[in-house]
């Protein structure tokens, strides 16, 4: 074959690849495992975190917190973060008051960990109901006794997430005017630096309740990853230079324009959570229909680098609904909501 032909059928590819893709003109990479197993919970782990039952999401914080994101009433503190040391497991308080005050939230979630002014790392927390952003120094706030909170700044309207990236920079996903989800790298000031628009094709409400996605930030690198839970794909985005590259599971991906234009038993469930360190990408893939996942909760967990290798495909026997990876120990903890338990997995080989 031609030089000019090889050109010609390699550029064909590309432009195919791109339309089969929901990111506008980017070609998607099919990844498979390179290893897949089963993991096992440490059936020694047995703590109940007795003071946190009605937990919806896990964070590590300062390597040595987890940190139990609670629903507020579910406990007589009316306190959002439950706090447990990973040395022992002790309770170490609860902190985060409900309400609209100073110090208040009504809907926070930390997003990440961020360097304070003074240089103590910190939670940063956003609340997407009342549009603020804080940093929450739990080690000081353990020590104290009480919640050492700081409000930074408000957010711009519509925005859906945002988390820390470098310096004051944060990354925002957002609504933006014309009906489109816009990611934005955003100053402090909310100034924005960078702006990306990945779904031209696809209005915001139809990828908030269809498509939508998990969300992790790796600072140093300056990446953000997209998990899909309408489609069985990951979106990388180089936060510096804009560059996206898309990466699938599952050839289902090409159906994207059936899928945002019906949402009904037969719609498939992918990625519903997802959390990171600056090596890897964890997160939980269910790869079923929404009626198969409502008699089935079962999920793997899939574990890629932050060049989109798909480095094992795992499979649990329990019902992971949020997941904390703990670095410095090599385990990784997950909530089981339907068991009101917390299940601990040893990674350190594999991680």
């Amino acid at each position: 074959m031609s030089r000019f032909l090889l050109v010609l059928t390699a550029v064909m590819l590309t432009v195919s690849c791109g339309r089969n893709n929901i990111v506008s003109g980017v070609p998607v990479r099919y990844v498979t495992a390179e290893r897949s197993m089963e993991l096992k919970a440490d059936s020694s782990f047995r703590y109940d975190f007795p003071q946190s039952l009605q937990c919806v999401d896990l964070t590590i914080a300062n390597d040595s917190i987890l940190v139990l994101r609670e629903t507020v009433g579910s406990s007589d503190s009316l306190k959002f973060f439950g706090c447990y040391s990973l040395r022992d497991y002790s309770w170490l308080g609860d902190y985060v008051v409900k309400g609209r005050g100073p110090g208040e939230a009504l809907n926070p979630f930390i997003r990440g960990m961020l360097r304070a002014a003074d240089g103590r790392e910190c939670c940063y927390v956003g609340d997407a109901m009342l549009g603020r952003v804080y940093e929450l120094d739990l080690p000081l706030s353990i020590e104290r006794g009480g919640t050492v909170i700081r409000e930074l700044h408000g957010v711009p309207a519509n925005t859906v997430y945002n988390y820390p990236y470098r310096d004051s920079l944060r990354f925002l996903v957002r609504i933006g005017d014309e009906d489109r989800m816009l990611y934005e790298v955003v100053t402090a000031d909310n100034e924005v630096r960078r702006s990306f628009n990945l779904y031209r094709s696809v209005s915001a409400e139809n990828c908030l309740s269809q498509i939508s996605h998990c969300t992790v930030v790796n600072q140093r690198a300056g990446l953000a990853a997209l998990l899909m839970l309408g489609l069985p794909q990951m979106n990388i985005i180089d936060l510096e230079s804009g560059e996206v590259r898309s990466f699938a599971v599952d050839r289902e991906y090409r159906r994207w324009r059936d899928i945002i234009e019906r949402y009904d038993g037969d719609s498939g469930l992918y990625y519903n959570y997802a959390t990171a360190t600056e090596d890897v990408i964890l997160a939980t893939y269910a790869g079923k229909s929404v009626m198969e996942f409502a008699n089935d909760r079962n999920v793997h967990i899939h574990v890629f680098d932050w060049s989109g290798s798909f480095l094992y495909d795992i499979t649990v026997r329990e019902n992971v609904n949020a997941m904390a990876f703990d670095e410095l120990g090599g385990m990784l903890y997950a909530l089981d909501r339907n068991a009101n338990r917390i299940y601990r997995y040893d990674m350190s080989e594999l991680i």
